[in-house]
């Protein structure tokens, strides 16, 4: 940077050097020169050193430097020129204080249950497949079990001369064959056929065994049929037949032969109960505990060939109870 003196120095000569070629300068244009402080001064721009002076040479001829920090703006013909005075520039702006947001919250810690230790042994079974819809069906059955007599058969129970049912027979063993319509999963009507091979009673003379035949319906229950177990409950009615040999007598009362004798009467009633096992969806199995009562209302037999009523007076009370196990299958 140049020091006041020398500045002064070199105004000076610019001036007295201006002053002496001013009548030479037939170049020079008229202008204004407007400084800093607002002052204009117009005349001749004799010259102009970018960024140290500007020469001018007012109306009355005098010759004026001007320095370059003094002028606002200068104009030469019809432009316009900034001077040396900078432009007061506004203050920037400045910026916004800084926004610090809190600090996130550190994560949520879960402590679950370590997995349980991976399991080496074989996949579970699948599900087991769904049950197919019931559909009716006919059904077959068989049954083999012990049956054994009891009551009367002639005569009431308060009677001095009534006949006990074990004069001619004792326990045996019975088979059955049914057949019927297994209607509904737990529902199964039928009808049975029963044949019993009793064992002989007190008259144990006689040449044959005494049998039992019975035919009727019946209806069971089985409380659980999907299995594997269920309670199993029957019920049924029909006719029973009993064939046994009783004695002749002559008349000194000595044994002359023997005579074949079928008695028949309704069973109203024959009652069961037990368990019934379902192995597969159309096999059943059971065991089944069984009474049935009735009286003998009708005789064949060499006494009565043609076959005669037993009057209601003389008619006793009897049972056939026995267990059994049965098998039936849908077909």
């Amino acid at each position: 940077m140049r020091s006041p003196r020398s500045s002064r120095r070199l105004l000076q000569g610019a001036v007295a050097l201006a002053a002496l070629c001013a009548s030479a300068v037939a170049h020079a244009e008229q202008g204004s020169v407007v400084l800093s402080s607002g002052e204009v001064i117009t005349g001749d721009i004799q010259q102009v050193v970018q960024g140290e002076y500007l020469i001018v040479q007012l109306p009355n001829g005098q010759v004026k430097a001007i320095a370059w920090a003094q002028i606002g703006t200068f104009k030469i013909g019809g432009s316009v020129s900034v001077g040396g005075a900078p432009a007061v520039q506004p203050a920037p702006t400045p910026p916004p204080p800084p926004v610090y947001a809190p600090a996130p919250p550190p994560p949520a810690v879960v402590y679950a249950p370590p997995p349980p230790p991976p399991s080496y042994g074989p996949p579970p079974p699948p599900p087991p497949p769904p049950r197919p819809a019931f559909e009716p069906a006919w059904m077959l059955g068989a049954r083999l079990g012990q049956i054994s007599p009891g009551g009367n058969v002639f005569g009431k129970e308060a009677d001095s001369a009534r006949v006990p049912l074990s004069n001619y027979a004792s326990t045996g063993w019975s088979i059955e064959a049914d057949i019927g319509l297994h209607f509904s999963p737990a529902w199964t009507i039928y009808g049975f056929w029963e044949y019993g091979q009793l064992g002989k009673g007190k008259n144990t003379a006689s040449p044959d065994t005494p049998q039992t035949n019975s035919v009727g319906i019946g209806l069971n229950a089985n409380t659980n049929p999907h299995g594997p177990v269920g309670f199993l409950f029957d019920v049924a009615l029909g006719y029973r037949w009993f064939n046994f040999s009783a004695a002749r007598h002559d008349q000194s009362g000595a044994v002359a032969g023997w005579d074949s004798v079928v008695l028949g009467g309704v069973m109203p009633l024959r009652l069961g109960g037990g368990l019934a096992i379902t192995p597969a969806r159309k096999i059943r199995i059971d065991v089944l505990g069984q009474i049935a009562v009735g009286a003998f209302s009708q005789m064949s037999g060499a006494s009565c060939p043609g076959g005669c009523t037993i009057d209601s007076a003389d008619q006793g009370s009897h049972y056939f109870a026995g267990l059994t196990a049965g098998v039936r299958w849908d077909l």
